[in-house]
């Protein structure tokens, strides 16, 4: 279709449009009265790595405990995401605010979950939170108090972590104090036994060093542990199923390549420090025998003292973390009233209502126009018969039958007598006396109407004129000139009238109207006789213009049989009650027969909304 037939389209089915539009729109403005608003309300959260207590050495703890147990092996701000969504933070919230749904139900946590939305803002440590409900200060408070209990949770939670590293420390300490103890016992005894008070002070700073060397011996050891933890880690999550479709994949082999070089650093520094410390012990076994006994209890008892002085300050350090109690999650932008429902969007609606509305309108009309099998255009006549177009009769509402008598001057007159001038163009009716025919492809499109206002036209313009009803089947002359005709054409074939009988003259000059008369039972058998052929004669004799109405080209013989005894056949088209196939099947019987085509005539012309006539470029404002 061009753009022109879509616009006659919108013109032709413009109230089912228009009613689509019409009940989308009531039915928007109707939606958006009655459902009820939903306000916004957004915060902020900040995710803080707290070092406080990096630097504790292989006893110490980075920051945030529950991170620091996780490494590099998850995103620790989606982990936090996860811990906010989680149900107990949830029920809480619940708890707190003692919320109610509409039906005064306490609502579920996956209902408070429905409500909340988290995000990341890009390239930061900022959570972005937000919560959508009807009441506004309620959306609000939901935020607040959700942020506060998360950052309860998470306080808690380290210093759960911080109380059982403390825990842990103390069992060590205990340990290592026996440890002490029972060193500095057996050298206390050694002592008493040998009578040595101490040793040189080449022996003593050699003794020292060794302990400085098992100190850091047991701290490489203890990173080493966690090292080989954290690879063994990364490993599965390599060789897990689909590992490699992940989107992590790639940071977790960066961090497996990673640890892997700790590792290898870690443990070429325990090597270093075990063969140096053998070193020094093999140069504390040079001593005398009973110096070398005294040299060892002295070197267990500096070690002992080290270590324990170490776990001393670790867990001094874990008490004032515990005690500090601090979370790592720090809320930077709480949740205020919103002002304005984010839902609905009222003018978005109703925007899209209207859309709808019209797509589902010209849907219908596109449906009805493929279901429809009436002429689109003048064009598409054009293309279907292949004969020219001779002029269009416009559709008024409001029209007498014998307009062309009674309304001289309106369109539907003008119309006419320019299908008269332009049917002397056609260049087949050159006779002084032409009889013409008027047919169409079905019942009902104007045929006798036609026929008649064309011989009024015809007449006036001066020419003598006829106009006879041979649709013998469907006589309706009576019923529109409302004329009181008792015999016609029917009685003249049968022999019951003779010619003067049924030729009825009247107030029109010029014009004599000839009814078809009495309804026969073999109507072909009559237009058929020598009697119909001689009758054709006689009145091109005595007239100067014979219009004949005929029946229906595709429903009866006798049509095409009269036809050849014609001088011009005039086909008549229902612009508006038409059907394309009947209009295809008469052209399809016309192909071919030789006939004296002059054209065809458009009837009811713009009553779907076309008011422009092909070459003729004719405007009529027709009454719609």
């Amino acid at each position: 279709m061009e753009l022109i037939e879509y616009w006659h389209l919108l013109l032709r089915r413009k109230w089912i449009i228009l009613s689509a539009l019409a009940i989308f729109f009531i039915g928007g403005v109707v939606y958006v009265s009655v459902v009820d608003p939903v306000y916004e309300a957004n915060g902020k959260l900040l995710l803080v790595e707290d070092k406080g207590l990096s630097g504790l050495g292989s006893m110490g703890a980075s920051g945030d405990l529950m991170l620091s147990a996780i490494g590099k092996k998850a995103d620790p701000i989606m982990t936090q995401i996860e811990m906010l969504k989680t149900r107990p933070v949830l029920e809480k919230t619940i708890e707190k605010l003692q919320l109610t749904d509409k039906t005064g139900k306490t609502p579920s946590s996956g209902a408070l979950a429905g409500m909340l939305g988290f995000s990341v803002v890009t390239n930061t440590n900022i959570i972005q939170l937000t919560c959508k409900n009807g009441d506004p200060k309620q959306a609000a408070e939901i935020l607040n108090t959700l942020s506060d209990i998360y950052i309860e949770v998470n306080r808690d939670i380290n210093r759960a972590s911080a109380t059982a590293a403390r825990e842990f420390i103390e069992k060590q300490v205990a340990a290592q104090k026996q440890q002490l103890d029972s060193a500095e016992n057996a050298l206390a005894r050694y002592k008493s036994k040998t009578g040595t008070v101490s040793l040189e002070q080449e022996t003593q700073l050699k003794i020292g060093g060794i302990a400085q060397l098992e100190s850091e011996l047991v701290k490489v050891e203890a990173e080493l542990q966690g090292i080989k933890s954290e690879i063994r880690a990364f490993e599965i999550k390599t060789d897990e199923p689909g590992a490699r479709n992940s989107s992590k994949f790639t940071q977790w082999q960066a961090a497996l390549e990673e640890a892997q070089r700790s590792l290898s650093i870690s443990e070429a520094l325990r090597n270093r420090l075990q063969t140096k410390i053998a070193s020094e012990n093999s140069s504390l076994n040079r001593l005398p025998k009973q110096e070398i006994a005294f040299a060892n209890l002295v070197r267990d008892t500096e070690i002992a003292k080290q270590i324990y002085a170490g776990l001393l300050e670790n867990h001094e350090q874990f008490k004032i973390r515990e005690a500090s109690n601090t979370s790592t999650i720090k809320m930077v932008e709480p949740a205020v009233i919103p002002d304005e429902p984010i839902e609905p969007q009222k003018k978005k609606i109703l925007m899209l209502a209207v859309i709808a509305g019209f797509m589902v309108g010209f849907g219908i009309s596109l449906l009805l126009e493929y279901l429809d099998d009436t002429p689109r255009s003048l064009d598409e006549l054009k293309r279907i018969l292949n004969r020219n177009l001779l002029g269009a009769i416009p559709y008024m509402k409001k029209m007498a039958p014998l307009y062309t008598r009674e309304s001289s001057d309106s369109i539907a007159s003008e119309s006419l007598r320019l299908i008269h001038t332009n049917m002397k163009f056609t260049g087949l009716l050159t006779k002084k006396h032409n009889a013409i025919m008027l047919t169409s492809s079905q019942p009902g499109e104007g045929k006798t109407t036609t026929s008649v206002n064309l011989a009024v036209t015809y007449a006036e313009l001066g020419s003598k004129t006829a106009v006879v009803n041979i649709d013998l089947r469907r006589p309706s002359f009576h019923k529109m000139l409302d004329w009181d005709f008792k015999l016609g054409v029917t009685d003249y074939l049968i022999g019951d009238a003779s010619y003067e009988q049924i030729a009825y003259t009247g107030s029109i000059p010029n014009l004599t109207v000839i009814p078809a008369g009495t309804v026969p039972p073999n109507p072909a058998v009559l237009i058929g006789t020598q009697k119909m052929v001689e009758l054709i004669k006689k009145l091109k004799n005595d007239f100067d213009v014979v219009l004949f109405d005929t029946p229906p080209i595709t429903m009866v013989a006798e049509t095409l049989d009269i036809a050849r005894a014609m001088d011009g056949v005039l086909l008549l088209v229902d612009m508006a009650d038409s059907s394309t196939r009947a209009i295809r099947h008469m052209a399809g019987l016309l192909e071919g027969k030789d006939l004296p085509i002059l054209g065809f005539i458009v009837n009811k012309a713009g009553k779907s909304g076309i008011g422009q006539y092909g070459k003729y470029g004719y405007s009529y404002a027709f009454d719609k």
